[in-house]
């Protein structure tokens, strides 16, 4: 009775939409067998033993599902193997499974083909979809934009066209149409005409949301987080503890809140330190957090090679004796990349096995781990592995507008979350933070974006280089570190050069992120010229008015 009320739903969704029947057939329906009382779901025919919380006596009720589709006028939707976007409305699609991080065929949101969802939940499945007659809706009202259909046809995502026009050069050339790409208007996402994260080199969280990510807002599941009830966002924290490697995951709102919760579970009984790079976020950009919130002495030390600690030096400086006039290092903190640089994975390594030799906890602020591994210098699993907890951001390179996600086992993460909450970090409708922060993942880190902002930053360094400046440290990723007291360089003097040519520096350090295109590195290299020549180059400047008491705090901050 089952299998023949689902073959019959597969043939009629084909005759509405024209889906092969084999893609229909690939689809998989993953962990999310609590939305079977929300939407009927068409997949595999085996998908009672795929599913690993429905059980036989649910035979009952998803036969009586499909089966009552012609009693309502509800939406109809195809999920992924262990995927959830949220609720899906017409015109839009879900994607496909993301298993080994590949890009597999794309998923078919179907047409107002639906069930009746059981009392309980219809209220919200009727607010949650748009209700018409099957036969009355235009057959190109279910098309999406091509950009959509080719999410996942190649390596490099097709859909990464979308965001050309969210760049330097992309801008420039949609300005007088007001749209972008696919089609929609760019003033309703950002007001004006040209991205401004296009000419901002502060820091790569200056990025602006992108189209993907507004609509992944718009279409998330709206429940509580505060009692896991959100798929959306378990949905996200699923992926990220996959792609990491890791048992479970919380999201939390920030980097700084997800470091502190994170050294705040770890950290249970004073006294306790935690060993950490001088230079890093972690005790120079954190309000005192780890003092404050966890009772703990902060024990910096210094890179002698001026780039990533060793461990001789870890070792020198770590407290593991039973001396009572001492405080015993109980983390060993460390950052990666910091100021741009990568820690090699060999020597986290090291560092790491002589801490668990000593039983002192790894934890990793990996706000920017991402940009690492699109550098080649280890997989995201192969460097979490030698953690015990990790801090990821999406609101940096990846773009997302809020949010980081902190990464462990099990035990972590669930003290981890009573922590989040103790400091009002707990979310109700947290669909709307981890939406965003899905997209961002899946089309910047998995979509190869950074690998981009890389090589842009190497351009930077040789303008630079070429015109005989020189660099406070080697470029490794997205950072490039102008050294600009070798020179003479008044700071204040630098920044107004950058307002002059129409672009936001703070200080010598330049941050490239993907929505930076070409024409602002043409703006830099007119920036550069200036500063190391006293010579304008040539082309028209671009001049911004601006406060010259606001203009002496523009150098400070390193986020």
């Amino acid at each position: 009775m089952l299998h023949r009320a689902m073959e019959s739903a597969i043939a009629y969704i084909r005759t509405l939409i024209k889906v092969p029947q084999p893609q229909l057939y690939r689809l998989g329906l993953g962990t999310w067998s609590a939305w079977f009382y929300s939407f009927v779901v068409i997949c595999k025919l085996v998908f009672l033993q795929d599913n690993e919380r429905t059980g036989e006596t649910e035979h009952h009720k998803i036969t009586a599902l499909v089966t009552s589709c012609q009693s309502a006028r509800l939406m109809l939707y195809v999920q992924g193997e262990r995927v959830m976007r949220g609720l899906w409305r017409p015109g839009n699609w879900s994607f496909g499974n993301r298993d080994d991080c590949r890009p597999t065929t794309p998923l078919v949101l179907t047409t107002q083909f639906c069930a009746m969802p059981p009392p309980r939940l219809a209220s919200l499945v009727r607010l949650c979809t748009t209700r018409l007659h099957i036969h009355r809706v235009a057959l190109s009202a279910f098309t999406p934009t091509k950009s959509t259909r080719l999410l996942h046809t190649s390596p490099t995502r097709c859909a990464m066209s979308e965001f050309d026009s969210y760049t330097a050069k992309g801008s420039k050339s949609n300005a007088t149409s007001g749209t972008a790409t696919n089609g929609h208007s760019t003033a309703i996402a950002w007001g004006a005409e040209e991205n401004p994260a296009a000419f901002d080199f502060r820091s790569d969280v200056h990025t602006t949301p992108t189209m993907s990510m507004m609509r992944a807002i718009q279409q998330c599941t709206l429940l509580d987080d505060v009692t896991m009830e959100d798929p959306t966002t378990l949905s996200l924290e699923r992926f990220i503890a996959d792609l990491s490697g890791k048992e479970d995951a919380l999201l939390v709102l920030s980097g700084t809140m997800g470091n502190q919760v994170a050294l705040r579970s770890h950290l249970t009984a004073p006294p306790h330190a935690v060993l950490c790079d001088r230079r890093g976020h972690l005790i120079n950009y954190e309000a005192g957090g780890v003092s404050s919130l966890s009772q703990a002495m902060m024990q910096p030390i210094d890179a002698k090679n001026t780039t990533y600690l060793t461990l001789e030096e870890v070792q020198q400086y770590a407290v593991i004796s039973d001396d009572v006039h001492a405080c015993p290092t109980r983390v060993i903190s460390l950052e990666n990349t910091l100021n741009g640089a990568i820690m090699p994975l060999s020597e986290v390594r090291r560092i790491s096995a002589w801490a668990r030799e000593n039983g002192i906890i790894m934890h990793l602020d990996g706000a920017r781990l991402w940009e690492a591994v699109a550098a080649g210098a280890g997989s995201l699993k192969d460097f979490c592995a030698e953690f015990d907890s990790i801090s990821l951001c999406f609101s940096k390179g990846l773009g997302a507008p809020i949010g980081s996600i902190i990464v462990g086992n099990k035990p972590f993460i669930k003290r981890s979350r009573w922590i989040r909450k103790s400091i009002g970090g707990g979310l109700r409708q947290a669909g709307v933070v981890a939406a965003p922060a899905r997209v961002a993942v899946e089309e910047t880190f998995l979509g190869g974006k950074l690998a981009q902002s890389h090589c842009h930053a190497k351009r930077i360094q040789k303008i630079w280089t070429d015109l005989g400046g020189k660099l406070q440290y080697p470029v490794d990723t997205n950072m490039v570190w102008l050294d600009l007291g070798a020179h003479n360089i008044d700071l204040n003097h630098f920044i107004e050069l950058g307002d002059k040519y129409g672009v936001k520096v703070r200080g010598g350090r330049f941050v490239v992120h993907y929505q930076i295109g070409a024409e602002a590195i043409e703006r830099v290299r007119k920036v550069f010229t200036d500063a190391l020549t006293g010579q304008e180059s040539a082309g028209k400047s671009h001049v911004t008015e601006h406060d010259p008491e606001v203009l002496k705090l523009k150098g400070k901050g390193v986020e």
